[in-house]
């Protein structure tokens, strides 16, 4: 029996940590401002690093018991959610028109993901990774447009965070990984979540000037 205290174990309990912190911060700040941005910031990321957690029970039940599945794709729709509310902070503070283009364009990436996949649980798996494909792309996009538009040097540093996060979800979706790669991609997906919170606290100090 293997050791859950293994690489794919610490990453996940990485990413959980700062996501949480991410999502305690943009609620204090919430508190402190009375900023709309901030509330639906902490809520999205309540929600993905609880996803997270969920994800990581899973795989330390799956290793120690053989069950597992139905906990990692509780994680995965979690997640799904936690994005799904980002994307609707994004239509209310970025407001661009790319959303009709982009959801063009992946309408039909959870039904790719499902094709390839061979049971049911992966199936679920990969519907869950493909919805939050979508919505990550739609947020990237959004904020693509918003740097274009508004030459707005700040947008950089979401572009990067979301465009990691993006390609680890890719990865994940399109390619069967050995455990040296896969935890690769686990650090890539943890590098997009230490660069998003930058942009949560340059908003913090912004708002000491007042709400926008």
């Amino acid at each position: 029996m293997s050791s859950p205290v293994n690489p794919d174990f610490l990453i996940l309990a990485v990413q959980f940590v700062v996501a949480f912190a991410i999502a305690i911060v943009s609620l204090v700040g919430y508190r402190m401002f009375g900023s709309r941005t901030l509330f639906r910031m902490a809520l999205s990321f309540f929600l993905i690093g609880g996803g997270i957690l969920v994800q990581d029970a899973g795989n330390i039940a799956t290793e120690l018991a053989g069950f597992g599945p139905e906990l990692s794709i509780l994680g995965l729709v979690l997640e799904a959610l936690g994005y799904f509310v980002l994307a609707i902070s994004h239509i209310y503070t970025v407001r661009s028109e790319v959303g009709a283009e982009v959801s063009s364009m992946t309408l039909l990436l959870p039904f790719f993901a499902a094709a390839v996949q061979p049971s049911t649980a992966l199936v679920l798996e990969g519907v869950a990774r493909s919805v939050s494909f979508f919505l990550l792309l739609y947020i990237l996009s959004e904020n693509i447009i918003f740097l274009v538009k508004n030459r707005n040097a700040e947008a950089l540093l979401p572009i990067v965070g979301f465009a990691l996060l993006l390609a680890s979800l890719f990865i994940r979706l399109f390619f069967v990984l050995p455990t040296e790669t896969s935890d690769l991609v686990d650090l890539l997906k943890l590098a997009g979540f230490l660069i998003l919170s930058g942009p949560v606290l340059v908003l913090l100090v912004r708002l000491r000037g007042g709400p926008p």
